[in-house]
């Protein structure tokens, strides 16, 4: 009973459609495929012309030297119900940015300084 708790990532599109088949009551993250029809899409402005079958982004902040999430794409996904998880970010600069930006996840393994730059622990 906890298939409304669960999301399910790969970077394999194969992997995700196979499962998304298998499992369609369980969200699921954009395949690495996904991912880059997504940010190609909305670098013309059009993704809002794509019809996602996942709930989620999870996406490191910079892919292949390029910026990957920035505030347009943040905001784009969210036009279209998509969450945005960023991975992984240890620099407490770097997590005030996403913040600001609305990511709605950020991996971490330094749970300490999130948790502080989120107001839930001071220092």
């Amino acid at each position: 009973d906890m298939t409304a708790k669960v999301l399910v990532p790969s970077f394999s599109a194969q992997a995700m459609g196979e499962f998304r088949h298998a499992c369609p009551e369980v969200a699921t993250a954009a395949s690495s495929s996904d991912t880059q029809k997504f940010v190609l899409s909305n670098f013309i402005f059009l993704s809002k012309l794509l019809s996602p079958e996942y709930e989620a982004f999870q996406v490191p902040q910079t892919a292949y030297g390029l910026q990957l999430v920035t505030r347009h794409f943040v905001d784009s996904a969210h036009k279209r119900n998509l969450q945005v998880h960023v991975w992984t970010m240890n620099d407490a600069v770097q997590m005030n940015q996403l913040i600001k930006m609305g990511v709605d996840g950020i991996m971490t393994d330094r749970p300490d300084i999130l948790l502080e730059k989120l107001g839930r622990i001071s220092k």
